[in-house]
């Protein structure tokens, strides 16, 4: 036996085209195009981008990975209209779900509550040994 390790994703596709196919129909009964289409939404201002949104769908599942917006448009909307933009997108793109992370003591969890985003898992010691929170939304 022996292991390799690589960072280029170009080896890995025929054999997980050929697996990920087998353990779909097994698990799910069907296969399923587990490719991720991934979005990114900005709202500008006077030309210079003020808010950004990156978002990943796949199989019917919307991951919100992050959200910025900048300290001085902030508590203005932005963050309400990107949130809304990428849900409107994740529904045209047949998502059933979406979810985010965010900072178990940040102030952000109350943003997201509002919207309709209720917290589904706890991730200590996460990202920079940091305690975050899983937030989730089922669309309709």
């Amino acid at each position: 036996m022996k292991i390799n390790i690589s960072t280029e994703a170009t080896n890995w596709s025929k054999f997980e085209e050929k697996e990920w196919s087998v353990l779909d129909k097994e698990h799910y009964g069907r296969t399923f195009d587990w490719t991720k289409k991934q979005f990114k939404i900005t709202i500008s201002d006077d030309n210079n981008v003020v808010g950004s949104l990156v978002m990943g769908i796949v199989v019917g599942v919307a991951h919100i990975e992050n959200i910025i917006v900048t300290k001085l448009y902030r508590r203005k909307g932005i963050g309400k209209m990107l949130i809304q933009k990428g849900e409107e997108l994740a529904k045209e793109n047949n998502a059933h779900k979406i979810y985010l992370e965010t900072g178990k003591t940040w102030n952000l969890i109350a943003f997201y509550e509002p919207l309709g985003y209720k917290i589904t898992a706890d991730l200590p010691n996460h990202y920079a040994h940091v305690d975050f929170v899983q937030m989730t939304k089922f669309l309709s």
